[in-house]
């Protein structure tokens, strides 16, 4: 082989190393995405609920929907059609025992209805509900409630009324009020064990035991959620037109960025958030790419959706919410609702 021969083979074999070394370089840790179905509009608001199992509404009854099997389970007493295809925000309790949603106005015939005649409320106004998954009972929240969670046994509401803005608590299976401080005009809210952490009007976190002392955490920002452990708050923070998603550690307010370019609203399960980003990080080329960030691992991962099912151009996913570890329900701009994720069986009929 002439010197020629050989400067031309090692030429070709460093270009060979450059382009693998650019491609690993720009390669992210991603998990792949196989399957999507279309689901009705009424899993805009979902939870998870147990291995493989999500909670929402299928319009008549609260329900639990494992999507691995496909099997379906009734939570609550069918309430007709008008009465639970309204709800707008649902949660469930760790042990699964409650589901907590928010509900728009309904029929003063029918069984809600009645409920909220009986318990001196109007009907015609939007209300929380508890549901106890084993009695199947649904009892609403009795205050004028706007934001409401599930710890335990506990459900926490924030409250405006014409005497104040209040901090209740109430018992999960009846609903009664236990205990109500005053705390300053918030919009958000996560419940700790040593008090609240409260997003402000003003747009600050602050955290208030009784309502009176507040101590600052960081200022101009929006909470997205706490750790499980309750160690950190996670926020999104705006710096003119970027949007960074920050970890903060609540004991000495330190932020560490988890990523930034951030759209939409971030969603959390346990020890992991769902997020999107603007522009094209993955290898699938639209307006928003969706990644999880998992807290106990450090690791972020961005979701490759299959070529046959990778949102198009243009349409922008969004998070609702994560059922499952690379299980998720996303919106897009066609207003259409989409289960995602592996291994996933095909919609049952009428859910």
């Amino acid at each position: 082989m002439n010197g020629q021969k050989r400067i031309a083979i090692a030429a070709v074999f460093i270009l060979i190393v450059v382009i693998v070394g650019v491609v690993i370089a720009g390669h992210k840790p991603g998990v792949a995405i196989s399957q999507r179905y279309i689901v009705p509009t009424t899993f805009d608001s979902s939870a998870a609920f147990g291995p493989n199992t999500l909670v929402t509404s299928n319009g008549q009854a609260i329900i639990s929907y494992n999507y691995v099997t496909g099997q379906v389970q009734s939570l609550s007493q069918s309430n007709g059609p008008e009465n639970l295809s309204a709800i707008i925000s649902l949660s469930a309790s760790s042990d699964h025992k409650y589901v907590l949603f928010h509900l728009q106005n309904v029929l003063a015939s029918s069984t809600l209805g009645a409920k909220l005649t009986t318990a001196g409320l109007n009907p015609a106004e939007d209300h929380w509900w508890i549901l106890n998954t084993n009695t199947h009972s649904l009892v609403p929240l009795p205050d004028p409630v706007t934001l409401a969670v599930i710890s335990g046994d506990t459900v926490y509401g924030l409250v405006y009324d014409n005497n104040g803005i209040y901090m209740n608590t109430y018992n999960s299976d009846t609903a009664k009020r236990m205990n109500s401080i005053s705390v300053p005009a918030a919009t958000n809210f996560a419940v700790l064990h040593t008090g609240y952490l409260l997003q402000t009007a003003a747009g600050n976190i602050v955290l208030t035991k009784d309502g009176i002392v507040s101590t600052q955490i960081y200022k101009k920002a929006n909470l997205v959620g706490v750790s499980p452990d309750q160690q950190s708050m996670f926020i999104t923070v705006a710096n003119n037109s970027l949007v960074s998603l920050l970890q903060v550690r609540l004991s000495d307010s330190t932020p560490t960025t988890i990523a930034d370019s951030v759209v939409g609203v971030p969603v959390m399960n346990g020890d992991t958030v769902l997020y999107g980003t603007a522009g094209d990080q993955s290898s699938v080329k639209n307006n928003t790419d969706l990644h999880t960030y998992n807290m106990a691992t450090g690791k972020t991962l961005v979701l490759n959706f299959a070529g046959n099912i990778a949102p198009k151009a243009g349409t922008d996913p969004a998070p609702i919410s994560l059922v499952g570890n690379s299980t998720l329900i996303y919106s897009d701009t066609s207003a259409k609702y989409y289960l995602a994720g592996n291994n996933l069986h095909t919609l049952p009929s009428g859910l």
